[in-house]
This record gives C-alpha cells, sequence and structure tokens, in this order.
C-alpha cells in the first residue's frame, strides 16, 4: 500500500499506460495533492477507475486534462465525491474519451471559479446526455471547442488516428440551461467546433439564462460544418428577437419554447417575446 499523505504532486502518475485496464484508488490518501493534472494521460488501455479522494487537498486548482485520451474509458466512479470549489481549469478533463458512457455524477460539481472550459467535452462520442443544468458558467472565459467532434482530434499518443466508426457515434443532448457566456472575452465561435461526418450535438436545452447567452449558442451551432438537423429547447429566457434564430432553422434546426415548436413562418422578424 502506498503511502501519499505527503505527496503533493502526483501529475501523470499513470500517463501514456496502455496495460492498465482498471484501477481503484480510492483508498489513497492525499490531503496535499495539489497538481493532479494530466493523471491518466493517453492511459489508452484505462476502461474503469475509482477517483473519489482525487480532490481531497483544498488545494487543487488544476484538473485539466486528467482522463485526456482514454479512449477505451467506459466508467469513471467516484466523480460525485469530488470538491472542485477552487478549481478553475478543467480543460480536456474528458476530450478523447470515445467510449464514455456516463457522466450523470459530475451534474453538482460547483463550477462557479473554473474560468477554462477548453475541449472539455471534445469527441465523448458516446455519451448521450451532459447534463450542465446546475453548472456555474459565471467565471467562465475560454469555452473554445468544449463540445468539439472530430477525427483528427481523436489520435493515439503515436499520432496515429483512433478507428472511428459509425458505431462510435451517439447523438447528444446538452443541457446549458444556467449558461452565462457573459465573461467570454476569447473567441467562442467554436464551443461547437465539429468536422463534417461528426455533428453530433442534435438537443441543446437552455432554461432561465440570459438572453445573450443564448444568441451565443446559436451562434456556434451555427458555425457548425454542415446542415445536420437538431433541436433547441428554451424556457424562461426572455426578449428574445426571433430574427437572431432564423439562420439556425435554415441549417435545419428547430426551435421550442416549453416545449412548443416556434412556427418561424407565422413571424415577423421583429417580434419578441
Amino acid at each position: 500500500t502506498w503511502n501519499l499523505e505527503s505527496a503533493d504532486d502526483i501529475s501523470e502518475c499513470f500517463a501514456f499506460n496502455r496495460s492498465l485496464e482498471h484501477i481503484d484508488i480510492s483508498t489513497w490518501h492525499l490531503p496535499k495533492a495539489t497538481c493532479v493534472l494530466q493523471l491518466f494521460l493517453y492511459s489508452e488501455g484505462l476502461k474503469t477507475v475509482n477517483v473519489c479522494n482525487l480532490t481531497e487537498s483544498p488545494d487543487v486548482t488544476d484538473l485539466s486534462g486528467i482522463f485526456n485520451g482514454c479512449h477505451q474509458l467506459e466508467y469513471i466512479y467516484g466523480l460525485d465525491k469530488w470538491n472542485i470549489e477552487q478549481v478553475e481549469n478543467i480543460s480536456e478533463i474528458f476530450c478523447n474519451c470515445v467510449r464514455l458512457k456516463n457522466l450523470d455524477d459530475i451534474k453538482n460539481w460547483d463550477t462557479s471559479n473554473v474560468s477554462n472550459f477548453y475541449y472539455a467535452f471534445g469527441n465523448c462520442y458516446s455519451i448521450g446526455t451532459i447534463d450542465l443544468s446546475n453548472w456555474d458558467f459565471s467565471s467562465a472565459s475560454d469555452v473554445d471547442s468544449m463540445f468539439g467532434m472530430g477525427e483528427h482530434y481523436g489520435e493515439w499518443c503515436d499520432g496515429t488516428c483512433f478507428d472511428f466508426t459509425d458505431e462510435n457515434l451517439t447523438a447528444i443532448t446538452v443541457d446549458l440551461s444556467t449558461l452565462n457566456l457573459s465573461n467570454i472575452t476569447l473567441d467562442y465561435g467554436s464551443m461547437f467546433e465539429t468536422e463534417e461526418g461528426y455533428e453530433l450535438i442534435n438537443n441543446i436545452i437552455v432554461r432561465n439564462t440570459n438572453v445573450s447567452s443564448l444568441n451565443k449558442v446559436i451562434e456556434h451551432l451555427y458555425d457548425r460544418n454542415n446542415n445536420t438537423p437538431g433541436s433547441i429547447y428554451v424556457d424562461g429566457v426572455t426578449n428574445l428577437v426571433f430574427a437572431n434564430y432564423i439562420p439556425a432553422v435554415e441549417k435545419n434546426w428547430k426551435f421550442y419554447i416549453e416545449n412548443e415548436e416556434v412556427d418561424f413562418d407565422l413571424l415577423v422578424p421583429e417580434n419578441v417575446i
């Protein structure tokens, strides 16, 4: 049994390990481990992991790339035990986890201090639903490619591409109900950066957020490569100027308010609710 009570840096501890398939580090006592980034970076054989005590130290601020490149990873246990109140960076945390089945345990994370969301869920092809409805985006400054999808992003550590096939691809619903992009100063135009053939974000849910943030989400979707259809569900957002959403609708996206589809043919551009 390892004694890690004095360890302050365990970053890349299991990085680039192709033989590791299952690991349980839930019994690790890490009161001083403040540097845990890229812990399992490109652990390409890893299938299940239990990491419930990873944020035991109250001084952890960077969780970037912890599971980046874990192409075989299906289940992560213990994420609901993480305390990320002080965390500022979760960039690439689940990036290229192409077989990850479920992230329900992160839906109640306190992200109020997180500023960097870059590629956090890039190439999470099998996830189905990403429920961020309780996340606090008030400190967000970088959401570039947060949900980026594409073949050239999914590479093995030796540079060869992962073999993406149709059975890897799953339509994804993203609940961004609390999204606030008012602090975004960087290029936010590629939040859903997508290569042709990988347009998997097909349902967006936005509730009780400001209209400016909704408009930016629409801009992000409009920048996608082709006309793959999808749906946008909106509740509790006022001052909607429908002219802002016509370009998205023209690209085969449907727009729902309180689960009722908006018939844009019956609206004039200046209509506001």
